[in-house]
């Protein structure tokens, strides 16, 4: 069954917003891990810091396309 445009950019921008909390839990998971362990926490700010930006750029990926859709719903 052939959906809207509309609502395939609805289902991108929900997929882009779980994408996003996912990355973001993990890099949340990624700098209590040394905290739990007695490590040191700028070890893995490196790997941290990158996953943050991502979960951001995928946040606004996600209002981008979120607002496409509505574009998109007003159209049809």
């Amino acid at each position: 069954m052939p959906t809207s445009v509309s609502e395939d950019y609805r289902s991108r921008a929900r997929l882009l917003l779980i994408a996003a909390i996912v990355t973001d839990l993990a890099a949340v998971v990624v700098l209590m891990l040394p905290v739990f362990r007695d490590g040191d926490i700028m070890a893995v700010l490196p790997i941290a810091l990158p996953l943050f930006m991502l979960s951001g750029a995928l946040l606004v990926a996600h209002i981008g396309m979120a607002k496409k859709a509505k574009a998109a719903e007003h159209e049809a």
